[in-house]
């Protein structure tokens, strides 16, 4: 089973990194493509991928499971809404 720290500490990575490389991203101009390509590309794939790991890991009860889904739905919206800011800086670094 996967601890709910081991969980945190793997979003608030995911998270950090694509964060950092927004602001690299707009801050070095010359290099924005370079950077944001790969961030949203990371970001697309891996959360996802973290997701399934951890719902195939997960091991609980009925009750538990409950606040696992909502936490896991939770993380969706924000994984969503991360993915839409680096489209929208993506479209606007053009």
């Amino acid at each position: 089973m996967i601890s709910r720290a081991a969980n945190m500490a793997v979003s608030m990575i995911a998270l950090d990194l694509t964060i950092i490389a927004m602001a690299l991203g707009l801050l070095l101009p010359d290099l924005q493509k370079q950077i944001l390509v790969p961030a949203a590309v990371f970001w697309a794939v891996a959360p996802p991928i973290w997701f399934l790991i951890e719902w195939t890991l997960w091991r609980g009860s009925d009750a538990e499971r409950e606040i696992f889904k909502y936490s896991q739905e939770l993380a969706r919206n924000v994984w969503f809404g991360v993915g839409a800011l680096i489209a929208l800086f993506l479209d606007l670094s053009k």
